[in-house]
């Protein structure tokens, strides 16, 4: 795997107090990644994007030139810091290796015989012939344990059945294999708030938004289930963040999210919440279509 993406859930977790040169180094960094179309290995961006920050933070801020480092060992010991900082702090990066790693497990497999039952069973899937298309994936299953593709078609073809507990079990092998499957985690989620289990939608919409920053899906889902579960202003903040998002995406489910916006908002006036309602839709420089 590449070693970027380990070094990603290494120090994922971990909180670092950066020095304030550092973090201006990093918050450079993460700018210039979220800028970069073109560079594909991530090792060779992180790298550029923190010379060049560095370079641009040391020559234009006067505050920093005795910070400057130019020992081998203090350029060093700058780059990790710097490093940890990006890997921990800058979303770009994160939804970059997310994407590196979808572009690894969501492929056919190396088992031409497993995809021959994967795509059978799509062709069936297609028919609404869900009993049969579940025997093909399972075939390709046993062809290629680590087929995530086949795990989420099967799941699907379960939940289409409404045999949602099937369903949920296969979902959990495919997110076993990749935890950061954004279509595992979407579909197992909606599954859970299909059983009224909102407490479990809840943690798998979480864990999409926490992957997927930038993907309006689990805002919305969050903000339902939250809705439902009574915590009204988590609910508000993640539907006004789908909004968003849906806006700048272009669409069309955007107006689901505002007619979720207009049940937040009758429920925190049944709630007698309508001042916590108004200062945080302030904050979101948002106005509510009446």
């Amino acid at each position: 795997m590449n070693k970027l993406i380990s070094l990603v859930f290494l120090f994922i977790s971990l909180i670092t107090f950066g020095q304030t040169y550092e973090e201006k180094i990093a918050k450079k960094s993460c700018e210039c990644i979220s800028k970069d179309s073109e560079t594909e290995n991530l090792n060779d961006l992180l790298k550029k994007c923190i010379v060049s920050s560095k370079i641009d933070v040391e020559n234009n801020d006067t505050s920093e030139k005795d910070n400057r480092q130019f020992t081998v060992e203090g350029i060093r010991k700058t780059f990790s810091d710097v490093s940890k900082l990006v890997i921990e702090e800058c979303p770009s990066l994160r939804t970059k290796v997310f994407e590196k790693k979808k572009q690894e497990f969501y492929r056919l497999s190396d088992n031409q015989k497993a995809n021959e039952y994967f795509e059978k069973g799509n062709q069936l899937q297609d028919k609404e012939q869900f009993k049969l298309a579940i025997e093909q994936y399972e075939k390709a299953i046993k062809k290629d344990k680590k087929f995530v593709m086949a795990y989420d078609h099967l799941g699907v073809a379960y939940r289409m059945k409404n045999d949602l507990n099937k369903a949920i079990k296969t979902y959990k092998k495919s997110l076993e294999i990749f935890p950061e499957g954004d279509f595992a985690l979407l579909n197992i989620a909606a599954i859970y708030s299909m059983k009224e289990n909102e407490t479990e939608a809840q943690n798998f919409y979480q864990n999409l938004i926490n992957f997927y920053p930038e993907n309006p899906e689990g805002y919305y889902g969050n903000g339902k289930t939250n809705l439902i579960l009574g915590n009204n202003e988590i609910a508000l903040k993640n539907t006004l963040e789908s909004i968003i998002l849906y806006k700048n995406q272009n669409s069309n489910k955007i107006s689901d999210a505002e007619n979720l916006l207009n049940f937040v908002h009758a429920k925190m006036k049944e709630d007698k919440e309508l001042d916590k309602f108004n200062e945080i839709i302030k904050e979101y420089n948002f106005e509510l279509k009446e």
